[in-house]
C-alpha cells in the first residue's frame, strides 16, 4: 500500500503566479465546467423540490458521480491560479477552497439523505451547497468575470 502511494503522481497544482496568461487559460479551462455544474444543480433542486423518492434516488446518485465529481477539480485550480497572489496562495483563494469543502461535504450528505430516502435532509443538504456555491460564485462576480451563473 505505501509503494503504491509513493508511485502515485503528486496531485496537480494549478499555476499561481497571477499571470495574464494563467488568469486567461483558468478562466478558458475550469469557468465552463463550473456553469455546467451549477445548471446541473439548478435541475438537481427542481429533482428534490418534486419530491419523488425514486427519481430522487436516482438524479442524485447520477448527479454526484458525474458533473460534481468533474466540477470539484475545476472549482479548486480556478480559485488557485486565477486569484494567485504571485506564487503564493492568495486569502482569496483560501475562502474559495473552504467554499467548495462545505459544497463536497453537503453534497455528500445530499447522497447519504437520498440514499436513504430522506428527501427533507437531501433538501437541507443542497440549500447549504447552493449557499456555499453562491458564495463562491459572487467572489467572480465581484472579480468581474463573466458568464459566472448564481443559482
Amino acid at each position: 500500500a505505501v509503494a503504491a502511494a509513493l508511485a502515485a503522481p503528486p496531485p496537480a497544482l494549478a499555476d499561481r503566479t497571477g499571470k495574464f496568461s494563467t488568469k486567461l487559460t483558468a478562466k478558458r479551462r475550469y469557468l465552463p465546467r463550473i456553469a455546467k455544474g451549477v445548471e446541473e444543480m439548478r435541475e438537481i433542486g427542481a429533482v428534490l423540490e418534486a419530491g419523488d423518492v425514486k427519481v430522487v434516488k436516482e438524479k442524485v446518485a447520477a448527479f454526484a458521480a458525474g458533473p460534481m465529481d468533474g466540477m470539484k477539480g475545476a472549482l479548486e485550480l480556478f480559485g488557485s491560479s486565477y486569484f494567485a497572489d504571485g506564487n503564493k496562495i492568495s486569502e482569496r483563494s483560501k475562502n474559495l477552497k473552504a467554499d467548495v469543502d462545505v459544497i463536497y461535504a453537503a453534497l455528500a450528505d445530499m447522497t447519504k439523505a437520498s440514499k436513504a430516502g430522506k428527501i427533507d435532509g437531501a433538501k437541507d443538504a443542497y440549500k447549504k451547497m447552493v449557499k456555499s456555491m453562491n458564495s463562491f460564485t459572487k467572489v467572480l462576480i465581484d472579480a468581474e468575470i463573466e458568464d459566472v451563473p448564481l443559482i
